[in-house]
């Protein structure tokens, strides 16, 4: 919505900010919050308050669902972290911990402390062996 920058150290204050990724293999990743900030050279972002992060389902994969506090990201190098509370949801399944480190070039999600978590398993087509009629 609206942006304020400093001139004296080039860092800027954001006022519902809102990142997008898009990359033509994945889906787009979206973050949104209440504020945010830039730095000086624009290597990292900052984005607080009411923090979501989202992922479009794509291929077999559901949607995916990240909200926190706060949440730094370094753009270059596909990075985010916190060191807040944090809930993850893909589909029916969620976690939640705290801290996290996300690497979206690889895909990976390191959760901090604290983690807890449901997940919903796969339908498949083979029963059981205890789910057999005789």
């Amino acid at each position: 919505k609206k942006m304020v920058h400093y001139p004296d150290d080039n860092s800027a204050l954001l006022e519902r900010p809102e990142l997008s990724h898009f990359d033509a293999k994945r889906a787009p990743v979206i973050i949104r919050a209440d504020e945010g900030s830039l730095s000086a050279n624009g290597e990292e972002a900052v984005f607080s308050g009411n923090v979501l992060v989202r992922r479009q389902a794509f291929a077999d994969n559901p949607e995916m669902t990240l909200t926190t506090s706060r949440l730094e990201v370094i753009p270059n190098r596909d990075l985010a972290k916190t060191d807040r509370e944090v809930t993850l949801t893909s589909g029916n399944s969620t976690l939640t911990s705290v801290g996290l480190e996300l690497n979206n070039a690889t895909r990976t999600v390191k959760l901090l402390a604290k983690v807890r978590g449901s997940f919903e398993t796969p339908k498949k087509d083979v029963p059981l062996p205890w789910e057999r009629r005789r």
